[in-house]
């Protein structure tokens, strides 16, 4: 699996990545449901990235795994 490009000096593959994210989640003491459902979307997530979740790069980010981005949300008009 190819790295992704880092901050500081990590370099982390994205399942690895994940694997830390996973591990923070367990700890904060979250569902397993919850924790499932990353897991499910992190399927495709690498299907999108073609094997290269938003909560998940917020915790990339947070932890300075990678760099700081925005994401702008698109907002529906309310009938």
């Amino acid at each position: 699996m190819e790295k992704i490009t880092m901050s500081k000096k990590y370099n982390l593959s994205i399942q690895e990545a994940f694997d830390l994210f996973i591990r923070k989640c367990k700890i904060k003491n979250l569902t397993d449901l919850f924790i499932n459902s990353y897991e499910k979307k992190m399927i495709h997530f690498y299907e999108f990235i073609d094997k290269s979740e938003r909560a998940f790069l917020y915790f990339c980010t947070e932890d300075r795994y990678i760099p700081t981005f925005n994401i702008q949300l698109i907002r529906a008009e309310k009938k």
